[in-house]
């Protein structure tokens, strides 16, 4: 910590910069077809971004929740990907089997229909959706612990702010755009926090 109380730090200047990039680009990653590459990007310039300001106030713990969090996050992500492909082949089926298009190759038996959609639907709900809503809970959980640390800190409230709205969205992202909505405020605020942030880190640190 040796910018504390000095000259402004080189590393928490990028922090900046990079973080608010980063979460302005997490906001825009609901956009179809470019938001997924560009939330990925987000996502790394965020993760440096904190990997600095962790170093910068000797608070590891910090950087590794929000690790956490983007490792959670994304088996979140892999679990929606896969519920989103079983109900479209759920619903493609329309609950008639079409061997041409969803058998399974039984070689000389030709081939064995998919299961139709009415067979899908509970086991989406038990075994994806419902896995998916702990993954999106558990995962701003930690994003929250990272982020309350970096608001102490840094004295900038913002980052508590975006962290709680965050939380509050994943937990009502099973009511789909009350979720998306407040998970896409708490990205535009995360990117504000990382814009305000200060170019030194405060001498009341309370990690000094």
């Amino acid at each position: 910590m040796a910018s504390q109380g000095s000259g402004a730090s080189v590393k928490l200047a990028q922090a900046k910069i990079m973080g608010g990039i980063g979460g302005i680009l997490l906001a825009i990653s609901f956009a179809p077809f470019i938001g997924g590459p560009l939330g990925i990007v987000g996502l790394i310039l965020i993760l440096v971004a904190v990997k600095y300001v962790s170093d910068e106030v000797g608070d590891a713990s910090m950087f590794n929740n929000i690790l956490y969090a983007v490792i959670i996050g994304i088996v979140g992500f892999l679990i929606a990907i896969a519920a989103v492909f079983l109900m479209f082949i759920g619903f493609a089926s329309g609950g008639v089997p079409h061997p041409g298009l969803w058998g399974i190759p039984m070689g000389s038996m030709g081939l064995v229909p998919f299961p139709m959609a009415w067979f899908f639907s509970p086991l989406i709900i038990a075994f994806f959706l419902i896995p998916f809503w702990i993954v999106a809970v558990l995962s701003a959980i930690f994003l929250k612990r990272g982020l309350d640390a970096m608001a102490s800190h840094l004295n900038v409230g913002l980052f508590a702010t975006a962290a709680l709205i965050n939380l509050i969205g994943a937990v009502l992202i099973v009511v789909f755009f009350v979720g998306s909505i407040l998970i896409f405020i708490a990205n535009i605020l995360l990117a504000v926090a990382f814009f305000s942030m200060p170019d030194r880190v405060p001498v009341s640190d309370p990690g000094g």
